[in-house]
C-alpha cells in the first residue's frame, strides 16, 4: 500500500506501507545536543528492533539541513565500493509487543533550517498515517550530585 501525502506546496513525501497501521502511537528522537550519550536515539533504535519496524518514509534532506553542520557519510560496502549516505530523518513503522497497536518511530537529525516546514512535514505524515498520541524522547547531561571535600556524598536531609 502506498500513501501519498501532500506535505508542502511543491513537495511530496511517499509513505510506503506493507499493511494499514492499527491505531499507531508516535515516538520521536533526534540526534544532537538533546541526545546525551545517544540515549534517546538508542531508545528509538531499540524500539525499532523490538517492534520489527521498517522504514516507511524519509524527509528530503536538501530542504532542511545545512551540510556544513551535518555532513554526509561515505560508507564502504563489502566489495570496497563507496557510497554517499545523506543524513536525514526517517519514519519507521512496527507492531508493538502486545500486538494491538502499531508504532511510528521518527529518528534522525533535527533540521538546521526551516523548522516550521520540517514540523509541518512530520505532523502531516503522522496525520496521514492516523498516528497519535506521541512522545519525544531526549537525554540531557546532568550535573553529578554534590560531594563533600573528602569525596563522600552529603548526608540525607533531616526527616
Amino acid at each position: 500500500m502506498v500513501l501519498r501525502a501532500r506535505l508542502r506546496t511543491l513537495m511530496l513525501m511517499e509513505i510506503s506501507l506493507g499493511r494499514p497501521l492499527n491505531a499507531p502511537v508516535v515516538v520521536a528522537a533526534f540526534e544532537g545536543w538533546n541526545d546525551a550519550g545517544e540515549a534517546a536515539s538508542s531508545t528509538v533504535a531499540h524500539l525499532a528492533d523490538l517492534s520489527g519496524a521498517r522504514e516507511i518514509a524519509s524527509v528530503d534532506p536538501e530542504e532542511f539541513y545545512d551540510y556544513q553542520v551535518n555532513r554526509p557519510m561515505i560508507r564502504l560496502d563489502e566489495g570496497g565500493a563507496s557510497r554517499i549516505e545523506w543524513r536525514t530523518t526517517r519514519l519507521l513503522a512496527g507492531r508493538l509487543a502486545a500486538g494491538e497497536r502499531d508504532v511510528v518511530l521518527i529518528s534522525g537529525i533535527e533540521p538546521s533550517i526551516r523548522w516550521r516546514g520540517f514540523t509541518r512535514e512530520i505532523v502531516s505524515a503522522c496525520q496521514t498515517l492516523g498516528a497519535g498520541p506521541g512522545a519525544a524522547v531526549r537525554a540531557l547531561p546532568a550535573r553529578p550530585p554534590p560531594r563533600s571535600p573528602d569525596g563522600r556524598p552529603p548526608p540525607p536531609p533531616p526527616a
